[in-house]
C-alpha cells in the first residue's frame, strides 16, 4: 500500500511541476489483469476473464489510448480501472 501511495504522490507532484508547460500527467491504476507477471499464471485466467473478475491487457491499453486522445483542453488526473465483478 505504501508503494501505491508513493506513486500517487509522485504523479501529483510531477503534474504540478509540468502543468505550466502544458504537459499532462495521468495516473492509470489497473486492478486485476491477466498477464504472465502474476505469481501463478494458469488456465484459470480465461475463466476469470469470462466471469468478469479479471481484465485483459488490451483493456488497459484502450484506457491509455482514451487518455492520450483527449483534446488539449482536457486533463485526466487519474483513472482506476477494474474488472466489473472483482471483489473490492
Amino acid at each position: 500500500m505504501a508503494t501505491k501511495g508513493a506513486i500517487q504522490a509522485f504523479a501529483e507532484s510531477l503534474r504540478k511541476t509540468v502543468n505550466e508547460k502544458g504537459i499532462r500527467v495521468t495516473l492509470i491504476e489497473p486492478w486485476k489483469i491477466a498477464t504472465d507477471m502474476l505469481e501463478k499464471p494458469d488456465d484459470g485466467m480465461e475463466k476469470s476473464i469470462a466471469e468478469l473478475k479479471m481484465l485483459r491487457p488490451e483493456d488497459i491499453a484502450g484506457c491509455t489510448l482514451y487518455t492520450l486522445l483527449q483534446p488539449k483542453r482536457c486533463d485526466i488526473d487519474s483513472v482506476q480501472i477494474r474488472p466489473l465483478l472483482q471483489v473490492i
